[in-house]
């Protein structure tokens, strides 16, 4: 027999599928993200085993450790024993399910620039993709999300592959790994799906899992045509005349998939309503989304952008620059207030008092316009640089009370 091995029939159809599908035809170097349980190890093992003739001629590995476990630094320390390149972090701070993710996908990125891998090999399975889809159903999430995995997508510099998702737990044959005790505990939703509510299901029908897994395939087909129809509303952004014109189903697509592509951005059920809510309404909004980005709707379209926006600034000179550019506003007092606008601004303007407020719907202004500060004395506004007007209070007459001078401009900041 001299070195020959008998390749595992999970091995065997593994290559098949990676032979198949193509995943590693494109990537040379590949980082494997590592728990140390049976999934991702079996996933070590293949990958290890089967590199080259999946043309993979570099494998990484990285693993995060919570510090949930005592046994977890053990776990580790025998992890760096099997492979000596390990990279590891260690998380800090609060624990969740979203923050320990958004943790974890950072570091693998870090990882991936670092070594110059194309490709991050996670060993998510098609029990996993049920319990996703189970508990997703559970949390009354969007259509959306009973899509699943999927099998590739972007990630970082190159891309992120689920190669394990037709293969069952079952299946997974690695030789060593470590089995995570908090697994077994029911106070976690995905354990009392995994252990309890799938099996109880399959009990009534063996044919679940391929049942699952062919609806998240349809609703995953759904939703590319879904995304064909919803293409040409975006520009930069939403285009809103173009949103208006569509029905109310169709709009609620339209933002579905136009925040799809913020893999970063999380918005819940009630978020996304009031966002639809703000589209289908007149007026411009601005909000922060998370702490690294911010929603916009203007007067053309809706957009997300990682950029807070950058307020204009009111340049107030107390002598005539002679500058045409400026705007010269005449005062009663000596005592005046540059402030944002309020609710209840008005501004005398032939004649009559108009609403602030009003005056910007009418003319429809910008919402960072809006935003530039008003010239207010006594409580009266004296002008709205952002439109260049001034109150009929501030008009030389032979009534006029005119005690201090002042001439202000906009300056952009875009």
């Amino acid at each position: 027999m001299g070195g020959f091995r008998v390749r595992s029939q999970g091995a065997q159809k593994f290559l098949r599928e990676c032979e198949v599908a193509g995943y590693f035809t494109k990537h040379k170097k590949v980082l494997v993200a590592l728990s140390g349980g049976r999934d991702s190890m079996t996933l070590w093992h293949w990958l290890s085993e089967l590199k080259g003739e999946l043309g993979i001629s570099e494998l990484f590995a990285a693993h995060v450790n919570y510090g949930l476990r005592e046994a977890a630094n053990r776990e580790e320390a025998a992890l760096r024993e099997m492979i000596p390149d390990l990279k590891v972090a260690h998380f800090t701070g609060d624990f969740t399910e979203a923050s320990g993710r958004d943790f974890r996908y950072a570091f693998f990125e870090k990882v991936m620039a670092e070594v110059g891998a194309t490709a991050l090999v996670t060993a998510h399975h098609a029990d996993d993709q049920a319990e996703t889809l189970m508990m997703r159903l559970i949390t009354g999430r969007r259509l959306r999300y009973l899509s699943g995995m999927a099998a590739r997508r972007p990630f970082g510099a190159g891309e992120l592959i689920r190669p394990l998702l037709h293969f069952r737990k079952e299946e997974l044959d690695a030789p060593r790994y470590f089995e995570d005790e908090t697994n077994a505990e029911t106070t976690v939703l995905r354990n009392r799906v995994r252990n309890s509510y799938l099996p109880m299901l399959e009990s009534e029908n063996p044919q679940l899992m391929r049942g699952l897994s062919n609806l998240t395939a349809e609703v995953g087909r759904a939703f590319t045509v879904i995304s064909d129809l919803t293409r040409e509303y975006f520009g930069k952004g939403i285009n809103l005349f173009k949103f208006d014109t569509a029905s109310e189903a169709l709009q609620s697509f339209i933002l579905q998939d136009y925040l799809a592509q913020f893999t970063n951005v999380e918005v819940s059920k009630a978020q996304f309503d009031e966002l639809l809510g703000i589209l289908r309404r007149p007026g411009q909004h601005q909000a922060m989304l998370n702490k690294s980005y911010w929603a916009v709707k203007s007067d053309k379209a809706f957009y997300v952008t990682r950029e807070a926006p950058v307020p204009d600034k009111l340049v107030v000179l107390s002598e005539n620059p002679n500058d045409g550019a400026y705007l010269a506003v005449n005062l009663p007092d000596e005592s005046y207030e540059i402030r944002k606008r309020e609710s209840a601004d008005k501004i005398m303007l032939h004649g009559v008092h108009r609403k602030v407020k009003q005056i910007f719907i009418d003319e429809k202004i910008s919402f960072e316009d809006r935003e530039i500060p008003l010239v207010v004395c006594d409580h009266e506004v004296y002008a709205i640089p952002a439109l260049g007007i001034v109150s009929d209070l501030c008009h030389l007459n032979e009534n006029a009370k005119i005690v201090k001078n002042i001439w202000v401009k906009v300056e952009r900041s875009r």
